[in-house]
């Protein structure tokens, strides 16, 4: 889930640096570095320096990272529409809405803390 999670920020956020993906995904550097090298072992991410600052690394998707996550994408995008098959149109819509807005609620009121965690509390 965290690497979904990371290649989707990598690709779609497009993060200044390291320090900036962990603090979008809340996730501790000391873990985000233990998640990343994992990413860089199979040759999803890779670590560039800043041209600016060459301490500073950002985070960039390679090709194979980009085409998993297309294809991660692919199938959470089956998995929802079978979820909301029941629904109609109108209404899978409004739900989607909802939870994306109670996502952002919950995220705003605690940010700096794992989502799921923030869902137990």
């Amino acid at each position: 889930m965290r690497g979904y999670q990371i290649l989707s920020a990598v690709v779609h956020r497009d993060p200044s640096n390291q320090q900036a993906l962990g603090a979008h995904l809340a996730i501790d550097r000391t873990v985000l570095t233990y998640l990343l090298d994992t990413l860089v072992e199979a040759g999803l991410v890779e670590r560039v320096p800043d041209p600016a600052d060459r301490r500073v690394r950002k985070v960039v998707a390679t090709d194979a990272g980009t085409r998993l996550l297309g294809s991660f994408e692919e199938r959470v995008a089956e998995i929802e529409a079978d979820l909301l098959s029941g629904l109609s149109e109108a209404e899978a819509q409004f739900l989607v809405t909802l939870v994306r807005r109670l996502s952002m609620e919950i995220h705003r009121a605690q940010p700096g803390i794992n989502p799921c965690d923030a869902m137990d509390r």
